[in-house]
């Protein structure tokens, strides 16, 4: 499995000069805690050269890089030159350094802590007709993406409206890079109605594979901690 981890938004650099993935939680840099918490990266199925970080061009970001390459010596790193129109896009670029084009991805936004018992990957294995999943928990707060959910599967996803009581957690698996590409492509069809702020965000991406009638399924996780909660605090 690849993991993307898009770190190219506006708020790499937080309002105090601070990066956004070093914000300490437990004495412990975000980032790392997040990663190093994931069931899938604990049981090794995902290693360090299938790891990809998108990162943005910036004063700090060279530093930045020195701090990847000494916890995830063999990941590797794309630097775009500019914002892009949203996660999404970024996600994207990471594509770019993937060669098995059909292994699995999980593209993840590490902004929210959370646990779950095992890892969504062994769903694509019992299910060959799956092609996404979402890992999510209850909420009604609007800071967070939704998805409807009938008969156990999805059925929409949006950003930033309460359309449920089943929130994203921020992390997203596609069967595969053609499954990745499919839901990107929709999302750029139809930029008008998934956008959010004219950005295209990774849970709306989903609405491409159901609208194909490819199956996306919930992925319900605990303990759920994120971003915006700390700062909060």
């Amino acid at each position: 499995m690849y993991t993307i981890i898009p770190l190219a938004g506006p708020d790499f650099i937080l309002k105090d000069g601070s990066l956004r993935p070093l914000y300490l939680v437990d004495g412990e840099h975000l980032l790392m805690k997040a990663i190093k918490s994931r069931f899938w990266y604990k049981n090794g199925q995902v290693a360090d050269e299938k790891i990809l970080f998108v990162l943005r061009d910036t004063p700090l970001t060279p530093d930045f890089i020195q701090f990847l390459k000494k916890h995830f010596q063999k990941s590797k790193v794309v630097v775009l030159s500019d914002l892009t129109q949203g996660a999404l896009l970024s996600a994207l670029a990471g594509t770019a350094l993937i060669t098995d084009f059909q292994a699995p991805i999980c593209v993840d936004l590490v902004d929210i802590l959370y646990d779950c018992d095992q890892s969504p990957l062994q769903c694509f294995s019992n299910d060959k007709n799956l092609y996404g999943v979402i890992p999510c928990f209850s909420s009604s707060n609007e800071k967070y993406s939704y998805l409807k959910i009938e008969k156990e599967e999805v059925i929409e996803t949006v950003e930033k409206r309460v359309i449920s009581s089943e929130a994203s957690a921020g992390t997203y698996f596609f069967k595969n890079l053609p499954t990745f590409l499919e839901a990107i492509a929709y999302s750029l069809d139809h930029k008008d109605e998934l956008a959010f702020k004219s950005n295209l965000f990774l849970c709306p991406s989903f609405n491409g594979l159901i609208a194909n009638s490819k199956k996306v399924i919930p992925f319900p996780v605990k303990n759920v901690l994120s971003l915006s909660t700390l700062f909060s605090t």
